[in-house]
C-alpha cells in the first residue's frame, strides 16, 4: 500500500508550528495569564457598558455597546496578530542570535513566515473565542452565531490586509536590525479609526 507523500513546504511549515506549539505550551503561566488577562478584559468592558445606554450612534447597530466592543475588539485582535507576529519573531530570533542562521537555510522566507504565523494564530483564536464566549454565555448578550459566520470572510480579509503591514515591519526590522516604527502606530491607529471601540460617526 503506497503511502501519500507530504510536500516538502508543507512538512517545514508543520515542523515550524509544531516547534513553536510545543514552546508555547512549555510556558503554561505565560498562557494562564494571557487568557486570564482576556477575561479580565471582557468584565472590564461589560461593566464599562452599563456608563453607555442606546447611543444614537448605535441605533442601526443590532445590539447594545457591549456587544459592538466585543465585536470591535475581536476583529481587532486578528488586526494586531497580523501587524505584530511577524515582527515578534524576527525580534525573538535576532535576540536569540538565529536569525541569520534561519535565513540562511533552503527553507524559503515564505515557509518560514507561514509555519511561525500558525501558532500565533492559534492563540488568537482562543483569546477571540473565549472574548466572545464570555459575553453569550456569561454576560448573555446577544451575538447570533449565523452573524459570527457571515463575519468569518472579514476576519480572513483583515488577516491578510494587516498581514502585508506586518511583513513590511518585519522587513524593516531586518534591516534597521533594532526597534519596530511600524506596529504600534498602525494597531492605535486602527483602535482610533477602525470603529472597534466607539463607532467612527462620533468623529
Amino acid at each position: 500500500m503506497m503511502r501519500r507523500r507530504t510536500s516538502p513546504r508543507l512538512g517545514r511549515v508543520v515542523a515550524i508550528a509544531r516547534r513553536d506549539l510545543a514552546i508555547e505550551l512549555s510556558y503554561q503561566l505565560r498562557l494562564i495569564i494571557r487568557y486570564l488577562s482576556v477575561g479580565a478584559l471582557a468584565v472590564l468592558v461589560f461593566y464599562a457598558s452599563d456608563l453607555v445606554q442606546d447611543p444614537e450612534e448605535l441605533e442601526g447597530f443590532a445590539g447594545g455597546y457591549y456587544e459592538f466592543v466585543i465585536v470591535g475588539l475581536a476583529v481587532t485582535a486578528f488586526a494586531d496578530l497580523g501587524l505584530s507576529s511577524f515582527t515578534r519573531r524576527m525580534s525573538e530570533e535576532q535576540a536569540q542570535g538565529t536569525l541569520e542562521a534561519l535565513l540562511a537555510t533552503p527553507t524559503r522566507p515564505g515557509t518560514l513566515l507561514t509555519g511561525g504565523f500558525l501558532v500565533p494564530l492559534l492563540l488568537t483564536a482562543v483569546e477571540v473565542a473565549l472574548l466572545v464566549g464570555f459575553g453569550i454565555g456569561v454576560a448573555g448578550v446577544g451575538i447570533p452565531v449565523g452573524g459570527l459566520l457571515i463575519s468569518l470572510p472579514l476576519f480572513i480579509l483583515t488577516i491578510i490586509s494587516f498581514c502585508t503591514l506586518g511583513i513590511i515591519s518585519a522587513a524593516l526590522i531586518i534591516v534597521a536590525k533594532r526597534g519596530d516604527p511600524l506596529t504600534g502606530p498602525a494597531y492605535q491607529l486602527t483602535l482610533l479609526l477602525s470603529g472597534a471601540v466607539f463607532p467612527i460617526e462620533v468623529f
